[in-house]
């Protein structure tokens, strides 16, 4: 299992524009392909909101909604459900921006930390019921302590 860029969209976000100091709502949409050897095992696509509220000078707090799962594969539907509790952790980030508006540091990571750790305590319940559960859990949380 072989997760590849799709090389064909434009991932630069230096385009991207907002403003620190504005309230903005964006929708995001994101498309995944599962591959198994050199075929497409899988495409999944999911809609996402997110709300960026200006805070203090340079600051800005990210709010995202639940997936919305726009197309999707039923057999990964467990898969998912996985995906949305580890997603929970993140739901607010909040960020102290640079100059030039880059992100300097998340402010709240104690806090997600925190969610996070309860989320694992959830998440081991997943391990205990199917092997294969429990190996897709501990490849995500690699990936995210990387």
């Amino acid at each position: 299992m072989a997760l590849e860029p799709n090389h064909e969209e434009n991932n630069d976000l230096s385009g991207f524009k907002y403003a620190w100091y504005k309230k903005a709502e964006y929708q995001i949409n994101i498309k995944s392909y599962l591959t198994l050897g050199t075929g497409k095992a899988n495409q999944t696509e999911i809609e996402q909101d997110w709300t960026i509220i200006p805070g203090e000078y340079n600051h800005i707090a990210v709010e995202s909604s639940a997936q919305r799962y726009i197309q999707s594969d039923g057999q990964m539907q467990a898969f998912y459900e996985i995906l949305e509790k580890i997603n929970k952790a993140t739901e607010v980030v909040e960020l102290s921006l640079n100059t030039d508006k880059s992100i300097n540091e998340v402010t709240n990571k104690d806090e997600i930390l925190r969610k996070w750790e309860e989320i694992k305590k959830d998440l081991h319940f997943f391990e205990l019921v199917k092997e294969s559960y429990k190996t897709f859990i501990q490849s995500t949380i690699k990936s995210l302590i990387i």
